[in-house]
């Protein structure tokens, strides 16, 4: 020992060591005690694996509907809407569809749809749906329907298209303790979503249908009151050539063949004057306002642009948006009863339970030891 050394802490240095094959020996001793606790243990996991409640989760897959799909929500742009029409009034009404909103794609249908799914009118609509609020009160017999609306909300999850993770569909599941349930709702809800987008998208579509011949009425009306101010101009024009030709005494119209009329009739010396409305003679001048008087009875016959306004918008009031013929997105996978459960994973839990076992064996074991050190160090 060198000079100086302290022998107290040396010696408490050696004593602070541990002694692994003691140690060793020490939890062998203790096997028995290691091996009830890791069985308490297992047996608590096992217990839990098979008594506890199983859970299945039932999902659907959607992608965007095809365009076709979508026909009905477009049939006021369509083309063939103004097929029979002249190029003037197709190039007009045309343009106006193509400048508008009301078109709408199989993206922005799916996106509503999806919207939707998420939304908590279609849950709500879920939980009162006759079909499945049956299973839903069996599970939360003693909730409020608020407090079942919170309960049912976190069992739904919807999964949007992801491109990082290369996703294009959205995926529709829940966890549900009933396999034929959970298929049942997953498919309830995937329904109800539908049916509220695509009932969004009939509204609007209609309310465009019915703006669209609001507009071609308003055409119409403008080409009406455009017609019938043209027809009036021309009378007030045909009377006062009447009042004229009466007042010269012209009946019969004037032959301007013939050079007498303007040798004998001093008062006709301008030639804008001969080729004025009264020389028809007042004869031919009656005939002519009488057959336009019968034209504004019926005007819109006799011209062809209002006559093709008017069957335009005959063709859009005969357009019937039918819902059923919507679909707002495609149904990739429907909702299958799941074959194997999701919870609990026995196999895992009783592995976990096993391994846990053990260590809370061996820590249990530990203690013990030393406990019985100590004392006998005390004694």
């Amino acid at each position: 020992m060198e000079p100086g050394q302290n022998t107290h802490n040396s010696q408490l240095a050696y004593d602070d060591e541990i002694d692994l094959f003691q140690l060793c020996t020490d939890l062998w001793q203790k096997r028995v005690l290691i091996t009830f606790v890791a069985l308490a243990v297992l047996a608590c996991g096992v217990s839990y694996a098979y008594w506890a409640p199983e859970v299945y989760k039932a999902q659907a897959s959607l992608l965007p509907a095809p365009v076709s799909s979508l026909s009905e929500l477009t049939a006021v742009a369509d083309s063939t809407v103004v097929a029979n029409v002249s190029p003037e009034v197709a190039f007009d009404l045309t343009n106006q569809y193509l400048a508008s909103d009301d078109k709408v794609s199989p993206g922005e249908a799916f996106d509503l749809t999806n919207q939707y799914l998420a939304s908590m009118e279609v849950k709500k609509a879920l939980l009162n749906s006759p079909a499945v609020s049956g299973y839903i009160g069996h599970a939360f017999p003693e909730s409020t329907e608020l407090g079942k609306l919170a309960s049912l909300s976190k069992l739904m999850v919807v999964l949007l298209p992801d491109i990082k993770k290369s996703r294009n569909s959205t995926e529709v599941s829940i966890e549900w303790h009933d396999p034929a349930q959970a298929a049942e709702l997953v498919n309830t809800w995937v329904e109800l979503a539908m049916n509220g987008a695509r009932s969004e998208l009939i509204t609007n579509a209609r309310g465009s249908l019915d703006d669209e011949i609001e507009k071609v009425s308003e055409k119409i009306k403008a080409k009406e009151a455009g017609v019938l101010s043209q027809l009036n101009i021309e009378l007030l024009k045909l009377m006062d050539a009447k009042k004229i030709a009466v007042q010269n005494g012209l009946v019969d119209p004037v032959d301007l063949a013939t050079e007498s009329f303007v040798t004998n009739r001093p008062f006709f010396t301008n030639v804008m004057e001969l080729r004025s409305l009264y020389l028809l003679g007042s004869k031919a001048l009656s005939s002519e306002i009488e057959i336009l008087e019968k034209r504004k009875e019926g005007f819109d016959k006799y011209d062809p642009a209002l006559t093709e306004l008017k069957e335009h918008r005959m063709s859009l009031e005969r357009i019937v948006l039918e819902e059923g013929l919507v679909l707002t997105a495609n149904i990739d996978a429907r909702a299958v009863p799941p074959e194997a459960r999701l919870k609990p994973k026995r196999t895992m839990i009783m592995l976990v339970s096993l391994v846990l076992g053990a260590m809370v064996g061996f820590f249990v074991a530990l203690i013990v030891v030393s406990v019985e050190k100590r004392k006998a160090a005390l004694s």
